[in-house]
């Protein structure tokens, strides 16, 4: 191992392509080698089988893998880099140190977790929200609460100096990481994430509390700066009465002042022309409440005022109609003029509040002064006063109310200009004198870097979608916001949104935090279902098209349990666990099947977060009240031409008729048929995508409401169905049923086969509990929906279940009794839906039944073939040669218009019914050939001596059956986010690609020859395919991960 370290480092140059980390290069200090020894001592105790592994290529397996062992990667980085690891211990223990500013004590050292097993563990999980939300509180405690600028200066300027000595640690320690990750295809730098933020945290803090200080400093400067005494040197601080402390300030300024001069004393050398104007301007605008009124050389200024001019040009006219009015002819004198008088007086209480209510402001650096308070007080005293007597005197001498209105109007205007004055020389004086002020250097305000955008695949940004877009948005806009303020109150609000809005953000996430599930295992697949055999009476196989052979049973299934041949497992998965592809797979990959475990498919898929959901649980969601019935018929059709078309779960007509009616016209409440109307909006959205991604489609459907589907067209109608149906889980009936199966669907669309599997568990319930308990009215048409969707759900419970290990549901027994659907057309009534239903066309009707048939050649080829003997010659080439003549026989049986020549190429699709239903049956047809065919390979690896020329030529058959599936596979991808099938297609493309691989990799030359036939074009195909898959898929990022390893071998054929 020391000689591979050797290399490593030698090379570590060259490897990286930019200079090497000073972290990275070898020390023999004697703390290096305590930690390199400690390291390599509990490496051998702990993982022995990895001693003789160089720790590089034991870092690289981890980077092919999703989970990340930090105790076993932290060992490596300790034996190969040990100053990396003295280097994050410093980052840990200085962080943690920081606790010591805090001076209630409330910060802990650190949040120690369960899974801080480790220094790695330690960066990942010891600084995470609660640390970050200790250290939030300090600070506003901080802003809040601390009146001296002088202590709140000197506290963050050593947070500060000990922060950026801690960033630079940092930052040596990112730097390392990114170097390792970019050797060995870790993610160690993702350990750093929560730090990252704690410095964000860190700055955005310090800033804002560094903006108090200079505030606090400031005002507690202004007074003595502004104090109209002479020689005052015991100004009070505005804001807590204390005096003012020494020092702080780079430049300070006293006035001092006589009757006729003014001296300014100027230090650090401030020039004395502005200085003394700034004094003037200063002793000008100053108010002092204290100080005595000068009514009458002050207020003769008021004389000048436009406003006071006009109200004196209106006391004539008031005069003389004073003198025209008359007495009343009665008292009291209650007509028009005196409610109009009323109405007047009333209305002036308005403007009185508006003048009054700034005076009594709570915050007293907002309260508003005036330099004539007496004056100010009586003119508004005078003003009520006069307006409430004009309106009572009307009523017994109208000509004593019009001279008592003018007056209380006059008073007003007085009041209300004194106050303009004064508040308008009171903003002057203080822009004059922050003009006239040193500048300070005042951190600029920073924003979190809360989403990092990163190539990380979607699955794991799953937690991260359950973040509401809306949230997001309001962050970018409160950003853009606060680097656009200018004033300090609006950015002290931005950055309180903000924060408000992290720490909700940052609950979310950890009240959404998924458990893992510990799925079921070493679940015998073999006997997961029984031979596909309609056998019922009624059942209208030969009608409807399907070949009569089919309903009878041509090849035994395995007798028994008990039999000695092991079985073959027909999952695709499962191939990579072929004794023959595991002893030929590179360490690398070795590695990563040991610690993964031979059930990594389900286990990641069960443990990855859930869907994300709405922001809101208000069920009475305004949006879909706002959709136009044109959007719900738009989205209606899309779903019918093309979910529904392969996958006839709902009856077009009736859901016309009767479903999207009911929905309607209880305004989307809680309602089976709400939330399958919902459920089919959300598919219409995907299956617009779809139509979209053929170029099929034109303009989408369009909706009010903007929801938070990010890359998941329809979540949002999905979301509202799921609220719903909550009230409704105990349903057992038809439209459950179809709720439950069009729910499967959403979720196999979005690559979430566990959430597949458990809908279809429930529709399996739901169809049993109907089978079981049948009335004796039975109408015809519900036992045929019945039918259909029970096959439906047989047909893809049985693909789940053998793929990923599932447990199947007990309902599969009821397959011999139940007929296969006759599509009962349901009586036609008059609706706003269209009359034209393309999905009544028998071409789908025989395209489902022929699925259905073809489920029963996969199941017969998986019974019959699929087991082991290493003893005798297998499989049984009779069974194996009657099962590919009845694959001819179901092709050559299909209707005239389902019938296709394998031998010619498909064209691309020009309709959707092309890409949704022609060429799945290609596919189905060549996949067919190759499961078929797939024992015989699985014998050409474990007893390549045992094969005949024939075998060869059935192993190459198979082979091209690949790559003509590829070819059909590429035509169906057009629409590819209407493919409910697209993580069984991957897992097909991942076995193909380990079969290939081991194939390639024989030492043998006819074995090699078998594979002859693939080319770079197909691996292309295949890794472009699963790389795809694997920005949704946890199990087929993994996939995809061992398969780019296995195609660099495949790649030199």
């Amino acid at each position: 191992m020391d000689t591979k370290l050797q290399q490593i480092s030698g090379s570590m140059s060259s490897i990286i392509g930019i200079e090497t980390s000073p972290l990275l290069a070898e020390s023999n200090t004697d703390e290096a080698k305590r930690v390199r020894d400690e390291a390599k001592s509990t490496l051998q105790q702990k993982y022995p089988t990895l001693v003789d592994m160089a720790t590089i290529n034991i870092l690289k397996v981890f980077g092919a893998m999703r989970e990340a062992r930090l105790e076993i990667a932290e060992l490596c980085i300790s034996i190969s880099f040990p100053l990396v690891i003295l280097q994050c211990r410093s980052l840990t223990n200085l962080l943690a140190s920081l606790s010591a500013f805090d001076d209630h004590g409330k910060v802990p050292e650190m949040t120690w977790h369960s899974r801080n097993l480790s220094i790695l563990g330690n960066l990942e999980n010891g600084f995470s929200y609660s640390w970050r939300y200790e250290w939030t509180v300090v600070f506003e405690r901080w802003r809040n609460e601390v009146k001296d600028y002088q202590w709140l200066s000197d506290k963050i300027g050593d947070l500060k100096s000990n922060v950026a000595h801690i960033r630079s640690i940092y930052l040596s320690v990112k730097e390392a990481f990114v170097q390792i990750d970019r050797m060995a295809g870790t993610s160690l730098v993702d350990l750093l994430s929560d730090i990252q933020v704690a410095f964000d945290m860190f700055e955005l803090n310090m800033a804002e509390c560094a903006a108090k200080a200079d505030e606090l400093r400031v005002e507690q400067e202004r007074p003595k700066h502004l104090s109209p005494f002479v020689n005052s040197s015991s100004a009070q601080s505005w804001s807590s009465g204390s005096n003012i402390p020494s020092g702080g300030i780079i430049q300070r300024t006293s006035f001092g002042r006589d009757a006729n001069t003014t001296t300014v004393h100027v230090e650090n050398g401030s020039t004395k022309p502005k200085e003394r104007r700034l004094t003037k301007l200063r002793q000008r605008f100053s108010i002092s409440p204290d100080a005595r009124e000068n009514h009458w050389t002050s207020l003769f200024g008021l004389t000048k005022s436009p406003v006071v001019l006009i109200l004196a040009a209106a006391m004539p006219p008031t005069i003389y109609s004073t003198i025209l009015c008359g007495s009343p002819d009665s008292l009291p004198a209650l007509d028009s003029n005196f409610y109009s008088t009323l109405s007047q007086f009333i209305s002036s209480l308005a403007g009185l509040y508006v003048i009054v209510k700034p005076l009594f402001n709570k915050n007293k650096k907002d309260e508003i002064k005036t330099s004539f308070p007496k004056t100010f007080y009586t003119m508004l005293t005078l003003s009520l006063l006069t307006s409430l007597t004009s309106a009572v005197t009307y009523a017994w001498s109208p000509a004593a109310s019009i001279p008592l209105a003018y007056v209380s109007g006059l008073t007003l205007n007085i009041a209300t200009l004194l106050i303009i004055q004064d508040s308008g020389n009171q903003i002057k004086e203080t822009n004059r004198y922050n003009e006239g002020l040193p500048e300070f250097d005042i951190p600029p305000r920073t924003t979190l870097q809360f989403i990092n955008n990163t190539d990380s695949p979607a699955w794991q940004t799953e937690k991260k979608a359950v973040l509401p877009s809306r949230q997001t948005a309001q962050m970018k806009d409160l950003r853009q916001k606060d680097k656009e303020a200018s004033s300090p109150d609006s950015n002290e609000a931005s950055l309180g949104m903000i924060v408000n809005i992290l720490r909700r953000i940052e609950g979310k996430i950890d009240d959404s935090k998924p458990h893992d599930s510990n799925p079921t295992e070493h679940r015998s697949i073999a006997t997961a279902l029984r031979p596909f055999n309609p056998r019922s009476p009624a059942n209208s196989s030969e009608v409807l098209g399907v070949p009569s052979f089919l309903r009878h049973e041509t090849i035994d299934s395995p007798a028994a349990p008990n039999d000695p041949n092991p079985a073959i497992s027909f999952s695709a998965h499962q191939v990579l666990f072929w004794p023959a592809i595991q002893s030929a797979l590179p360490e690398s990959v070795k590695l990563m099947c040991q610690m993964q475990g031979g059930t990594y498919s389900t286990r990641l898929e069960a443990s990855r977060p859930k869907l994300p959901h709405a922001a809101s649980v208000d069920i009475s969601s305004d949006w879909l009240s706002k959709l136009s019935i044109a959007t719900l018929k738009q989205l209606s059709d899309v779903y019918f031409t093309t979910f529904n078309l392969a996958n006839p779960i709902l009856d077009q007509k009736t859901y016309f008729q009767r479903t999207l009616g009911v929905a309607i016209d209880g305004n989307f409440g809680i309602c089976i048929e709400s939330c399958i109307v919902l459920v089919v909006m959300a598919l219409g959205s995907m299956g617009q995508k779809a139509l979209q991604e053929a170029g099929f489609a034109g303009t989408p459907a369009s909706s009010p409401y903007v929801g938070q589907d990010g890359g998941m067209p329809g979540l949002d109608f999905f979301n509202e169905a799921r609220k719903r149906f909550g009230f409704l889980m105990c349903e057992q009936d038809l439209q459950a049923c179809q709720f439950y199966l069009l729910s499967g669907l959403f979720y196999a669309e979005a690559l979430r086969p566990i959430d597949w599997w458990a809908m279809l568990s429930k529709a399996s319930a739901c169809s049993a509990y109907f089978w079981n308990n049948l009335s004796r009215d039975r109408d015809e048409w519900m036992l045929d929906m019945q039918s259909r969707l029970f096959w439906i759900t047989s047909m893809f419970e049985a693909v789940l279940s053998q793929e990923l290990n599932l447990p199947p549901s007990n309902s599969l027994h009821l397959e011999e009794h139940i007929a296969l659907p006759k599509f009962i057309s349901a009586q036609d009534i008059a609706s706003f839906g269209s009359f034209r239903y393309p999905g009544d066309d028998p071409f789908f009707h025989y395209h489902f039944l022929s699925q259905l048939a073809h489920r029963l050649i996969l199941t017969r080829a998986r019974n019959s073939l699929f087991h082991f003997n290493p003893t005798s010659d297998y499989p049984p080439e009779p069974v194996e040669d009657e099962l590919i003549r009845q694959l001819e026989q179901w092709r050559e049986r299909l209707p005239p218009m389902l019938q296709f020549d394998p031998k010619s190429p498909l064209t691309q699709a020009e309709s959707p019914s092309d890409a949704l239903v022609t060429a799945w049956l290609h596919a189905r047809y060549f996949v067919a050939r190759y499961h078929i065919g797939r024992p015989l390979l699985h014998r050409a690896l474990e007893r390549p001596a045992s094969l005949t020329e024939g075998h060869l030529r059935k192993c190459r058959d198979a082979i091209s059956a690949v790559l003509a599936w590829a070819s059909v596979i590429q035509v169906t991808d057009t629409m590819r986010s209407c493919n409910p099938l697209k993580f069984f297609v991957c897992s097909q493309i991942f076995g193909q690609i380990c079969v290939i691989y081991a194939l390639s990799v024989s030492p043998y030359p006819y074995i090699r020859d078998i594979v002859s036939d693939i080319n770079k074009k197909w691996t292309t195909f295949a890794l472009g395919y699963l790389e795809a898959g694997a920005f949704y898929s946890p199990a087929i990022e993994q996939d995809f991960k061992i398969a780019k390893i296995l195609c660099e071998d495949i790649g030199k054929i």
